[in-house]
């Protein structure tokens, strides 16, 4: 289902980061066997750290585009791109 206001858009994508452990239980030995090797492979490293920098990115597009709309109050003062490094964390945290 497509969402239209940005703030959607970013419940919809911690909602859906959220619930991928319940929905698709033995995907979760996938990616606890990707972190781990990610600790021990420069390679998997290097693309763990290129897919959180693209998470980052997309959430903190979404928080601009939230904080510039009329319809909410502004961040301010925190910055958006720690607030989606914030939201990141605390979604990969919650696994």
């Amino acid at each position: 289902r497509a969402h239209s206001h940005p703030r959607d858009q970013l419940r919809a994508y911690v909602e859906t980061a959220c619930s991928w452990p319940e929905v698709s239980p033995h995907d979760v030995r996938v990616w606890l066997l990707f972190y781990y090797q990610c600790g021990v492979m420069k390679k998997y490293r290097a693309l763990n750290t290129e897919l959180v920098r693209l998470g980052q990115a997309r959430i903190e597009s979404l928080l601009r585009e939230i904080s510039e709309s009329n319809s909410v109050p502004a961040l301010a003062p925190a910055d958006p791109s720690q607030r989606a490094k914030l939201i990141q964390n605390l979604i990969t945290g919650y696994f």
